[in-house]
């Protein structure tokens, strides 16, 4: 274009000066050819590569108030003009639309009290102007006052009623509330009042209610509602602990986490669930034999029992696997050790109808010779579905329970930092929050089978097809 520009200029000029060197001579009585040929010669050498081109930029004229009554968004209208036309528009480097005449109009976002955009315009010529535009959104800037009728500090039946009321010297534009950080639900008329019937799938409960007026202020109330506890058991919950760190004769055998474990494991039995539990640290053969003898004789036969092993393990004749006890001789070990096949032996003869044992050491997964053998986990027990917690507390006691959980699945070695332990732990306190009841199967699924070495979780002899093993929170 530029360079069609230049050539007409030229050919222009030259036009011109043929022109006036005709005109010179035309009152002569002769014409000079060689003086006209000069003159043409001298035009056309002449250089015009210093011809100016359009430097001037768009003009842009903005039609839209910059101040904002308080909403989210507003229409940026105005108009570009150039001689040459307008090439392109752009809002904070987005490429807009226009007309021919250069009107435009283009939807903004408001996420601030301020809110700055620059308006960039091109014309034809590649000339180029910028404007910066602040829209201000006004309006009230008080807080509705929120209010809540229910009492949080006490626990609540799960479905409760939500009641409160919203006020504002505007009109309030909705109320809405938020239950576990889960979906928002808006439960307001415009008068403000509102009532909204809510489930409480925790045992705790985070509760947000927002109140937002005509000018998006906002109130924020946080509650933590308790579900109250309506389960019916009066059945009573035992353990036995037995934890071994140091020992006789193990050469570099002395552990330091199972003691420390048996205790944070029997404190949170004691306190969220109401077991009553009794540890015995660094035990002796004798002293696992007459515990187990003596302790179950006043237990009630209609409750549970779970019973603890923390420490080494190992195995014997190939096939006999046992819990090291504080005393084991390594020069008599099946006479020193305290085998599994004795404690299955002693777990057909109780009383007691539930029966959970926990075995964390090396190859403790002798517990269950038949399950190693076949290398398959057997199920839990009863399948829980959408049900009340009453029902799984009473389905519970339909059935004897005798099962197992061994900290390693294939009969090989662990860790004395176990996995599975920590795993148990991070279950019982997390399911307590959330659970008036639960049953292995949830603690399993959710805890224990993630930890880094997985555990066999399986029946004994005597379980029965449906038993299953649960947790009841403290009353």
């Amino acid at each position: 274009m530029k360079t069609l520009t230049t050539i007409s200029i030229v050919l222009l000029n030259i036009f011109v000066s043929f022109s006036q060197t005709i005109t010179e001579f035309s009152n002569e009585k002769y014409i000079d050819i060689e003086k006209v040929n000069k003159n043409l010669t001298a035009y056309s050498n002449k250089s015009y590569t210093n011809i100016v081109a359009d430097k001037t930029k768009p003009t842009i004229t903005i039609y839209t108030n910059t101040k904002i009554k308080y909403e989210n968004s507003a229409i940026i209208k105005g108009k570009v003009y150039d001689a040459s036309g307008v090439k392109s528009i752009k809002i904070n480097g987005y490429k807009i639309s226009f007309d021919k005449s250069g009107n435009f109009e283009y939807n903004v976002g408001l996420t601030n009290i301020k809110n700055i955009f620059t308006i960039v315009a091109t014309d034809n010529n590649d000339n180029t102007k910028s404007e910066k535009i602040t829209l201000t959104k006004f309006g009230e800037t008080k807080k509705p006052i929120l209010t809540i009728t229910n009492n949080f500090d006490n626990e609540q039946l799960s479905p409760f009623v939500l009641r409160g009321e919203a006020k504002d010297d505007n009109q309030i534009l909705k109320v809405i509330y938020i239950l576990n950080n889960g979906d928002k639900i808006e439960i307001s008329d415009k008068n403000g009042a509102f009532s909204k019937k809510i489930e409480l799938p925790k045992k705790e409960n985070t509760l947000t209610i927002k109140a937002t007026d005509m000018y998006r202020n906002e109130t924020v109330l946080n509650y933590t509602v308790k579900r109250k506890n309506l389960i019916t058991r009066n059945e009573k919950d035992y353990a036995i602990f037995f934890a071994v760190n140091d020992y006789n004769q193990l050469q570099g055998g002395k552990l330091s986490k199972p003691i420390n474990d048996a205790k944070e494991i029997a404190d949170i039995l004691e306190d969220k669930y109401g077991y009553k539990c009794v540890i015995k640290n660094n035990p002796t053969r004798k002293t696992i034999r007459e515990v187990l003898k003596n302790q179950t004789k006043n237990f009630d036969n209609n409750g549970q029992l779970l019973i603890f092993f923390s420490g080494h393990g190992g195995v014997y004749d190939n096939d006999n696997g046992y819990f090291t006890p504080k005393d084991l001789d390594t020069d008599d070990v099946s006479a020193t050790c305290y085998s599994y096949s004795d404690l299955r032996t002693y777990i057909k003869r109780l009383k007691v109808k539930h029966v959970l044992v926990y075995i964390d050491a090396c190859y403790s997964a002798y517990i269950d010779p038949k399950g190693l053998q076949k290398g398959v986990t057997p199920p839990f027990g009863i399948k829980i579905k959408k049900s009340n917690e009453q029902i799984i507390v009473d389905d519970s006691k339909l059935f004897r329970t005798r099962k197992y959980i061994s900290s390693d699945s294939e009969g090989s070695t662990t860790p004395d930092k176990s996995k599975l332990t920590q795993k148990l732990i991070e279950g019982l306190n997390a399911l307590h929050k959330e659970k008036n009841v639960f049953t292995l199967q949830d603690l399993a699924t959710k805890y224990l089978l993630k930890a880094k070495v997985k555990p066999r979780i399986g029946n004994l002899d005597d379980n029965e097809e449906n038993a299953t093993y649960i947790f009841v929170t403290k009353q």
